[in-house]
C-alpha cells in the first residue's frame, strides 16, 4: 500500500513539473527577449562594459549645458542673437565641453561607437530603476553630442561634427533597440535631438554641399530605427514575464506577487490576498493566451495613419470587449488589455515622429547637396532621386513625400513641411505659436502643417 502511495505520489510530482515546463516561464520570455534585442543590433563586439565606464562621468558636464539651454533652447544658432552674443554663448558651450576634452571622454565615445552593439548581460530582468540608471546617461551623452555638433560646426571642425553626430546616431539607435517602450523612446528622442540640430545648420546656411555629403553618408550607415511593430513584440515579451512571475513552479497564483509588477496593470484588490492559488485568478495559460489575443491585434494601430488610430483604438477595444462585467477574470483579462493598449497608440505616433524628422533631414541635406552642384534648389523633389537619394521618404503622416515648394523669397529658396496630424495640406500655415510646432503632429494640429524651413520652429 506505501509502494502505491509512492508511485502515485512521483507521478503526481512528475505531472506537476511537466505542466510546469510546458507553460512558458519568466526565463522563457527573459530570454527571448534577449534574443530580440541581439537581433536588433549588429554581432559582433559588446559596448557595453565601456558604456559603464563612460556612464558616471557625464552627468555633471551635461547639466552644464543644461544651465546653458542647450537642451531646451538652441539660442545659439537663433538668428535674433547679435555677433558679440551668439560669441559669449559658444565660448560658454566650449568651456563646458573642455573637460570632457581634456579628460579624453570624447575618444572614449569614439572607441565605444566603434564597437557593434549595446547588449546588457541582464538585459530582459531589468528592474525599473535599472532601466533608468542606463537610459539617463544615454540622454546626458546626446545632449553633449549635439552640443558638440553645434560648437564644432560654429568652429568650421568638420571631423568634430561629423564625430558627433556618428556617435550620438550610434548609441540613439543601440537605446531604442531594446525594444521596448522606455528605451525606444528615449534613444528616438536623443536622435530627435541631433537632426534637429543638423537642420538648424542648414537653416543657418552653415552646412555646404560637401558637409551635407558626408552627414547624409553619417545617416545612411547607422543602423535603422525600429518599427514600432518591433517595440510592441518586446513589451509583450515583458508582459509575458511578468505574468509568468505572478505563479510558482506548480503553476499556482502567489497573490503577493500582484503588489509587485505594473507591467500588467492587475489590481491586487480584486482577488483574495490570503488564498494560495486564488480559484477566482485565472490560471496561467489562460492569461498568456490573452497577452497573445492582444499582441496580434496591435499592429492595426502601428499601421494606420495617425489621424487614423484613435478610430482604430476604439475598434479594437470593442472587439475585445473588455469591462462587459466586474467579475474577478474579467478584471484580470481588462487588466492584461490595459498594460498595452493605452502606450500602443503613443508610442507608434513617436516612432512617426521619429520617421519623419530622418525624412526632412535626409531632404534638407540632399537639397543642399543639388544646390552645391547645380547652383539652385531642386525644382522638384523628384530631381534628388536617383542620382542624390535611392528613394524620396514618405511623410508618415500622409504617406505621401513631403511637400516641397521652390520659393525664391524664402530663406533657404525653398518651404518644406508636413501635412501634420490632419492629413491635410493646408499651405505650409506653421502652428501660430513659436517654438511649438511639433503640436501639429497631435490632435491639436489640425488646420496647421509642420514647417521645417521655418526659423521659427526652432524649439
Amino acid at each position: 500500500m506505501l509502494r502505491i502511495a509512492l508511485i502515485l505520489l512521483c507521478l503526481a510530482i512528475l505531472a506537476g513539473d511537466s505542466c510546469a515546463q510546458d507553460t512558458e516561464s519568466s526565463e522563457d520570455a527573459s530570454a527571448r527577449l534577449r534574443e530580440l534585442v541581439s537581433a536588433n543590433q549588429p554581432a559582433g563586439s559588446n559596448g557595453y562594459e565601456l558604456f559603464q565606464t563612460i556612464a558616471p562621468r557625464v552627468e555633471r558636464i551635461e547639466q552644464d549645458l543644461v544651465d546653458l539651454d542647450c537642451y531646451f533652447g538652441y539660442f545659439w544658432s537663433n538668428a535674433d542673437l547679435d555677433p558679440a552674443e551668439r560669441h559669449l554663448r559658444l565660448r560658454q558651450i566650449n568651456d563646458a565641453l573642455s573637460e570632457a576634452r581634456e579628460s579624453g571622454l570624447f575618444d572614449e565615445f569614439a572607441a565605444l561607437a566603434a564597437t557593434d552593439n549595446l547588449i546588457p548581460p541582464s538585459m530582459g530582468e531589468w528592474t525599473g530603476d535599472q532601466q533608468a540608471d542606463f537610459l539617463s546617461p544615454t540622454r546626458c551623452i546626446a545632449r553633449i553630442n549635439a552640443a558638440r555638433f553645434v560648437l564644432g560646426l560654429a568652429l568650421d571642425d568638420r571631423a568634430e561634427v561629423l564625430a558627433a553626430v556618428r556617435e550620438s546616431l550610434w548609441l540613439s539607435r543601440r537605446t531604442a533597440a531594446f525594444a521596448h517602450q522606455y528605451p525606444f523612446m528615449s534613444g528616438a528622442a536623443s536622435e530627435l535631438l541631433i537632426l534637429g540640430r543638423i537642420r538648424e545648420g542648414v537653416l543657418d546656411h552653415g552646412i555646404d554641399g560637401e558637409l551635407a555629403a558626408a552627414l547624409l553618408g553619417e545617416l545612411a550607415e547607422a543602423p535603422s530605427m525600429l518599427a514600432a511593430t518591433t517595440v510592441y513584440e518586446g513589451d509583450s515579451l515583458l508582459r509575458r514575464r511578468d505574468i509568468g512571475l505572478l505563479y510558482s513552479q506548480r503553476g499556482e497564483l502567489v497573490p503577493d506577487r500582484l503588489r509587485q509588477f505594473s507591467t500588467i496593470g492587475l489590481d491586487p484588490a480584486a482577488f483574495d490576498p490570503k488564498a494560495p492559488g486564488d480559484p477566482s485568478f485565472p490560471a496561467i495559460d489562460q492569461m498568456l493566451a490573452w497577452e497573445q489575443e492582444f499582441f496580434e491585434m496591435l499592429p492595426g494601430i502601428a499601421h494606420a495613419l495617425p489621424k487614423d488610430r484613435p478610430a482604430v483604438y476604439e475598434q479594437l477595444s470593442e472587439a475585445w470587449d473588455i469591462f462587459k462585467t466586474d467579475e474577478p477574470h474579467e478584471r484580470a483579462r481588462s487588466g492584461v488589455y490595459l498594460a498595452a493598449m493605452p502606450a500602443a497608440g503613443p508610442l507608434a505616433d513617436f516612432a512617426d515622429n521619429a520617421a519623419l524628422n530622418l525624412a526632412a533631414t535626409r531632404i534638407m541635406l540632399a537639397i543642399e547637396i543639388y544646390r552645391e552642384s547645380e547652383g539652385t534648389p531642386p525644382p522638384a523633389l523628384t530631381a534628388l532621386v536617383p542620382g542624390i537619394l535611392s528613394v524620396l521618404p514618405a511623410d508618415p503622416f500622409s504617406g505621401e513625400p513631403l511637400v516641397y515648394l521652390p520659393d525664391p523669397d524664402a530663406s533657404l529658396g525653398y518651404t518644406l513641411y508636413s501635412v501634420g496630424y490632419d492629413a491635410t495640406d493646408d499651405g505650409a500655415r506653421p502652428w501660430p505659436e513659436p517654438g511649438h510646432g511639433y503640436r501639429v503632429l497631435s490632435f491639436l494640429g489640425a488646420g496647421y502643417d509642420l514647417v521645417f524651413t521655418s526659423s521659427e520652429e526652432r524649439e
